[in-house]
């Protein structure tokens, strides 16, 4: 009985594991399909290069979530998130004051239109500009408007490996 109950317990967390990965918790505690957390490097924030994004699909649009390592709960992603794709368009996120910290991080949540949502299943996404308030403090993260680019490594010595996220695919892959 007792082995039966540990692996259960076993199966349980496991699964709930898997299911985390591409899932995305917002507001109220409800669960919405989400693309894993793709890592967009940030050149001009000094403080940690990357910006961690996030996608996920709802009944009215979606959700993007963005993520920072910040010096602490003083800063945070704040104001108008601007997504910047591939054919030139540029996809205006206002800020709904949907934020999280820890002592380590600024997360922002920004909602998206079906339309926009239509938009970013079409063109993958090339920038994103974002900016950080707060009061700064001395060796604290920096305040200001920062650019994020789609490439998952600063460098490669290797030409063929892929450098850029598909995010049409992972956006598709939420239906």
């Amino acid at each position: 009985m007792k082995k039966y109950f540990l692996v259960s317990i076993f199966l349980l967390l496991s699964t709930m594991n898997c299911l985390s990965q591409n899932s995305l918790l917002f507001k109220d505690g409800k669960n919405y399909k989400a693309t894993p957390i793709l890592e967009f490097i940030c050149d001009d924030y000094v403080y940690d290069n990357i910006l961690k994004v996030q996608i996920a699909k709802t009944a009215k649009g979606g959700i993007l979530k963005l993520a920072i390592k910040t010096s602490g709960t003083q800063v945070k992603i704040s104001d108008k998130v601007l997504l910047i794709l591939k054919n030139g368009a540029i996809i205006h996120c206002l800020d709904k004051n949907f934020n999280d910290a820890t002592e380590t991080e600024s997360i922002a949540y920004y909602l998206l239109s079906n339309l926009e949502m239509l938009q970013l299943r079409n063109q993958n996404i090339e920038n994103i500009r974002f900016r950080i308030i707060g009061k700064t403090l001395r060796f604290g993260s920096p305040i200001g408007h920062f650019t994020a680019n789609n490439k998952d490594t600063n460098f490669s010595l290797d030409k063929n490996l892929k450098s850029k996220y598909d995010t049409v695919s992972e956006i598709k892959l939420l239906n």
